[in-house]
């Protein structure tokens, strides 16, 4: 009995069964043979190999202990370092915080985070019969001294995940049936490498949602993913965006593409977030994709009577100088970076949580409508008066760079963190607020400060 065999917890299926005799009716002995082949397959999928706490089908058994072997160490301390170091995404990617951790179930390896840093060897050779549905890559491959190509080959594999700081190419031909891919370069490493400027996706037609984040693409072909849903093309040197391969997209992030100057939206009626921030887009005729919620763009004039469901609206613009919110009741998060609006009319927007009106020209700013507000940035403005009393559930401020003098905290009990000039004066501050600046004068005899504050970019 070899080594294999004294761990697994169900013995492999014996030699002793006898093939079919030849002189038998050769349908029948057919028959026999396909049936003694389905019960070996099964008896070898229902063999378990024990390492550690995991107990492994026979697949991934021996591709753990592949991999002790080529990094010279036990079995059991790579299913360690495999669970002790999921794959998260960089700090920059704050719409994307879901860590990547192993995953083990029925005996197959489902998940799996490999980061080179603890890890310095690329997996490209594989075991037959893996099921590992998701495969997370980060760190520098360069570590692993075996070249910069990646290619995994996993017939099974639905999601790749990428955080990478260098790798020459990927190839996709072993995973005809992805849908998911993460293939962003990591802004600000140290590795001397340039990322992937080229992205052939014709391997992977069945690919639903794409990032690309910081890949230094000057062109991005997408006519062989026509179910493409969701796409984030950010930070690349696209001077064009072909989208009419792909009319089931719901989401698209082409912002700081400063080459692009238009965008054919005509070909996607579906699309419901749309970012595209610090491009040479000015202007887009929005009633083309009527049931956006999400908008996020630099446009010199903004009517939004086309998309009455906008829920979140984002404008960095120096550009403009008149904001008609009327056509959005249902808005609950709004932010405008270095406009030349000198006021703002929120009576329209009651419903508003989240207001981020940041290095811009505002002298005076009522709250009155929005009472349901919590977070608030009004900071680098010309406010020389904040009135909170509308704003009783407030629980972020940032009113830095204004002309405020002092601050009355008493209408917000709720507070919980403030950053302010540091000369301001602030009474009535709620006890245990978080402040970076100001001088608090007085405090409140209560405090209810909420424990659920939402992250705000101050």
């Amino acid at each position: 009995m070899s080594q294999d065999d004294k761990k697994a917890l169900v013995p492999r299926p014996g030699s002793e069964i006898a093939r079919p005799s030849n002189r038998r009716n050769p349908v029948i002995s057919r028959m026999s043979r396909d049936l003694l082949a389905r019960a070996q397959a099964q008896q070898l999928h229902a063999a378990r190999f024990r390492i550690g706490d995991y107990e492994l089908r026979e697949p991934d058994y021996r591709q753990i202990l592949k991999w002790a072997k080529t990094l010279n160490t036990s079995p059991d301390a790579i299913l360690k370092t495999l669970s002790e170091h999921p794959v998260l995404p960089p700090q920059e990617f704050v719409d994307d915080n879901e860590p990547i951790e192993l995953s083990v179930v029925d005996g197959a390896i489902v998940s799996l985070p490999w980061d080179f840093g603890y890890l310095p060897y690329i997996p490209n050779k594989w075991e037959a019969g893996l099921c590992i549905c998701t495969l997370a890559f980060e760190g520098s491959v360069y570590l692993s001294n075996l070249g910069t190509e990646i290619k995994p080959i996993l017939p099974k594999l639905k999601r790749l995940v990428w955080y990478l700081a260098d790798a020459e190419t990927i190839d996709l031909a072993g995973v005809p049936n992805l849908t998911v891919l993460k293939c962003s370069f990591i802004p600000g490493c140290d590795v001397d490498s340039s990322p992937i400027n080229e992205l052939n996706l014709s391997l992977v037609p069945k690919l639903t949602e794409l990032d690309c984040r910081y890949r230094d693409l000057a062109e991005l072909d997408l006519s062989p993913v026509p179910k493409l849903k969701k796409l984030d093309c950010s930070e690349n040197e696209l001077t064009k965006l072909d989208l009419s391969p792909v009319p089931e997209l719901i989401k698209l992030d082409c912002s700081f593409n400063n080459k692009i100057t238009e965008l054919d939206l005509s070909q996607i009626p579906k699309l419901k977030q749309l970012d595209c921030r610090c491009t040479q887009i000015e202007e887009l005729d929005l009633t083309l994709v009527s049931h956006l919620t999400v908008l996020c763009c630099s446009f010199t004039y903004l009517d939004l009577k086309a998309v009455p469901e906008l829920a979140e609206l984002c404008c960095w613009s120096a550009s403009l100088t008149t904001l008609d919110l009327s056509s959005v009741p249902g808005l609950t998060e709004l932010e405008f970076f270095q406009t030349q609006l000198a006021a703002l009319d929120l009576s329209p927007v009651p419903r508003l949580v989240n207001l981020i009106c940041w290095h811009g020209k505002l002298t005076e700013l009522d709250l009155s409508p929005v009472t349901k507000l919590k977070q608030l940035n009004c900071s680098w403005n010309q406010l020389a008066n904040l009135d909170l009393s509308p704003a009783t559930g407030l629980q972020k401020l940032d009113c830095r760079g204004n002309h405020l003098t002092e601050l009355n905290l008493s209408p917000v009990p709720g507070l919980a963190e403030l950053r302010c000039d540091s000369h301001l004066k602030l009474f009535n501050a709620p006890k245990g607020l978080e402040h970076e600046g100001g001088q608090i004068i007085s405090y409140t005899s209560t405090s209810d400060a909420s424990d659920d504050v939402d992250d705000l970019p101050f």
